[in-house]
């Protein structure tokens, strides 16, 4: 039953989502629309929350949760200049996001890589320096407490 439950869930998200662009004005799409798929993709992350996924499936999550972030903070720049180049006049569009999704990820993936290269080992030295303060505080504390 709970099975049932999840792939109907699935369904009616996924659904909502494909058919939503092309049967819904713009108006719905990107107004009422826009919160009806956040709380139906809410569900579909608590149903997915519990269960076990096979390893190929756990990397993929793995490298898109840390390319997230980086693609969130490219999306827009990379848009503009999608934009600027081709269309000049589309601000929201299927063109645009055609266009705008390769170069997105690229910079996204781009940004999770220099991030790993060299912010995350300097964010490494920080934190065991803050570990090394912290442990030699509490050791001190303990032996003025004691």
């Amino acid at each position: 039953m709970e099975r049932c439950g999840f792939c109907w869930r699935n369904l009616v998200v996924a659904s909502h989502l494909v058919v939503g662009g092309w049967i819904f004005s713009d108006s719905y799409v990107f107004g009422i629309g826009y919160y009806i798929d956040t709380v139906l993709f809410t569900f579909v992350v608590a149903g997915l929350i519990w269960r076990r996924l096979s390893p190929s499936i756990e990397n993929a999550d793995k490298v898109l949760g840390e390319w997230a972030y980086p693609v969130f903070l490219v999306r827009w720049l990379v848009g503009f200049v999608v934009v600027a180049t081709f269309l000049h006049e589309v601000s929201r569009s299927w063109a645009l996001m055609l266009l705008a999704a390769v170069p997105i990820a690229l910079a996204g993936a781009g940004q999770a890589i220099l991030n790993r290269k060299f912010v995350e080992p300097l964010r490494g030295k920080v934190r065991e320096v803050g570990l090394q303060a912290r442990s030699a505080a509490d050791n001190g504390a303990c032996l003025t407490a004691s």
